[in-house]
Formats: structure tokens, C-alpha cells, sequence
């Protein structure tokens, strides 16, 4: 438990990666301190969202600023030292008589096939065979699909009816898909992606004249970074396959980790691929379900804070020694 004394410069700051969570939850989760003492240093004024304090029932928006000031006798644990030997465990998020959403980790495939366990294996493991509900068996009545290597929400049918409902949904841009992303380099502006799609082999590139185009727009929201990573909230009402992938890359701005589209590997133990998590899936009057980033994005993302926090203290360091010199240099003896 901290004392009362004034804080000192142990601090480290971060950005809500999720909506609607409580602060003392999402602190605790972002750095492994627990809930009680997440309290105590909310109780204490430790902890500012967006420059302010609050309490520890608030609910935290995606994109707003955490701020943490801690004392040197306060074993905290940065955003980050979460990062997992493991992926996380898939589970169910929301759960109805029509409708389940549960959350898919990275390294794990949408629909069944070679590779298990999948999410739709999950699903059958929960309630049964859902061979009959989508277009195919093997989806398990999963309603649209995630790449491999990128987490997050799954809506999945219970029944036809439900399953054609989404999917006109998601068809008409009823629904919106809203993802965090880790980007290359410095986004410093919002800006919205309208380029249509084509496939060539593996990947999507912009559509000619001639192809067989995919109508595809991305919105793209910057959160936070710095001179060379960005951490950016991206949103898309209809989608095509790797279609904020492709339109990332195509403006200078690969996913960190994503090898297939000129994106620079991740920060050392984290995720091995994209670094794309599906934050949160909304449908007016059916359902808005969110899913909190997990440990290995987490992960990532603190760890390039840390460097970049890192980089920031040696050049002020570096500034202040050249003041110094000229301080020196301009003394008449």
C-alpha cells in the first residue's frame, strides 16, 4: 500500500485500448498491480486520465491518456511486463439465445481445418454442433472471420435466421468494426482510406481499371506514438479480406509485424504477427460488444513506449549537457 508522501518521477503513461471498462480494472489489467492497489493509487492521485483525476468506479473511453506517478518504494509493474510465454485462452464475451461473441486470440484460425484448436471448434465445444447454421460447416455459424494472427471479437449465429442477419448486416454497412492497430512509423492526422481492392495472390493491392474491384474504406483515428510507431484506432462499416492491412500499407504505414505487407517485425516477446486487435463490433439494436486488448499487444505497445520514453530522457539529457557547455563557454572570469 502507498503512504501519503508526495509522489516523485517513477511514472509511465499509456492509452486505453478498450471502452468502457473501469479505471481501477483497466490499471490494474494494463499493469498487473491488482485492484486494491489500483484503488489505493487512484485514492492517492496517482493516476490522471487525460490530466485528471478520478475515481476508481469511472469508465475509460479508447484513446484517453492514463497517466501513472508512483513513489521510488512502489513495486510497480509497467504496461507491458504482461507480455505472455502463451496466447490467451479463447472465451465467451456475450452470450444470448441467438447470438454468442467471444474473443479469438493471435496464432489462432476463425473457422476449422488443418490446424486446431480453432475458434469454431471453440464454439462447437460450448454448444454444440453448428454444422448447420452458416454457409459452410466448418465456420460453426461464425459470422465473418478474423487472419490468423490478428485477436479479437467473433460474432457467432445460434441459429439461421441469426446468421443471415448478421450477414446482411456486416454486407450493408450496418455494422461497424473497430480495430487497434500498431502501425510504422508517425501518423500524426486523422485521415480516411478509399481505395478500392483487388486480390493478387496473397495479398489485396489497389484495383486497375480492368480487375475485379472491392469497394473498401477505412477511417484511421492516430492515439498515440512517436517518431517511429503510431498506435492508431481504425474503424470500417463494410470489409474486405486484409483490407486495413493492405490500406495502412498503402499510405506508409505497414503494421508492425506484418511481414506480408512490408510491416517491421515486433517488439522482441511479444506478437509474432500483425499487430491488429478487434476492439469492438457494433450493430444498432442487436449488439456492441468489445473485447480489451490482450496481453501480447499490451505488450508491444508498452514496450515501445518504454523506448521511446527512453529515447526522450537521453535527449533531454543530451540538451541539458549542451547547455551547460554553452552556459560555460559564455562565463566572463
Amino acid at each position: 500500500m502507498p503512504s501519503s508522501k508526495a509522489p516523485n518521477d517513477a511514472t509511465f503513461s499509456f492509452c486505453a485500448t478498450v471502452d468502457g471498462v473501469r479505471v481501477d480494472r483497466l490499471l490494474a489489467d494494463a499493469t498487473g498491480c491488482g485492484r486494491r492497489r489500483a484503488r489505493s493509487w487512484l485514492s492517492l492521485g496517482f493516476v490522471r486520465v487525460d490530466g485528471w483525476r478520478v475515481q476508481a468506479a469511472e469508465l475509460v473511453r479508447i484513446g484517453q491518456r492514463i497517466d501513472v506517478t508512483l513513489e521510488d518504494e512502489i513495486e510497480a509493474v509497467a504496461p507491458g511486463e504482461l507480455s505472455p510465454t502463451a496466447p490467451e485462452p479463447m472465451r465467451v464475451l456475450l452470450e444470448s439465445p441467438t447470438l454468442l461473441a467471444v474473443f479469438k486470440p493471435a496464432a489462432v484460425h476463425s473457422h476449422q481445418g488443418r490446424n486446431k484448436p480453432t475458434a469454431a471448434d471453440f464454439v462447437e465445444s460450448i454448444i454444440g454442433s453448428q454444422a448447420q447454421i452458416g454457409e459452410r460447416p466448418e465456420e460453426a455459424g461464425i459470422a465473418h472471420r478474423l487472419d490468423r494472427d490478428t485477436s479479437g471479437v467473433l460474432l457467432v449465429a445460434r441459429n439461421r435466421q441469426s446468421y443471415l442477419m448478421l450477414r446482411e448486416a456486416f454486407a450493408t454497412g450496418q455494422s461497424r468494426k473497430f480495430y487497434l492497430a500498431l502501425v510504422d512509423g508517425r501518423l500524426s492526422e486523422q485521415c480516411t482510406i478509399e481505395q478500392p481492392l483487388t486480390r493478387r495472390a496473397r495479398h489485396m493491392v489497389a484495383a486497375g481499371p480492368y480487375d475485379f474491384a472491392l469497394a473498401a474504406r477505412t477511417f484511421v483515428e492516430p492515439l498515440d506514438g512517436a517518431q517511429d510507431w503510431t498506435l492508431v484506432l481504425a474503424s470500417m462499416r463494410t470489409g474486405v479480406t486484409h483490407q486495413i492491412r493492405a490500406h495502412l500499407a498503402m499510405i506508409g504505414h505497414a503494421l508492425l509485424g506484418d511481414s506480408l505487407y512490408g510491416g517491421r517485425p515486433a517488439p522482441s516477446g511479444t506478437r509474432s504477427g500483425q499487430l491488429l486487435h478487434a476492439a469492438r463490433i457494433t450493430i444498432p439494436g442487436l449488439i456492441d460488444v468489445s473485447a480489451a486488448a490482450p496481453a501480447d499487444f499490451v505488450g508491444a505497445y508498452a514496450a515501445l513506449r518504454r523506448r521511446a520514453n527512453a529515447v526522450s530522457t537521453s535527449r533531454d539529457r543530451e540538451s541539458a549537457r549542451q547547455r551547460g557547455h554553452t552556459d560555460n563557454d559564455g562565463v566572463i572570469s
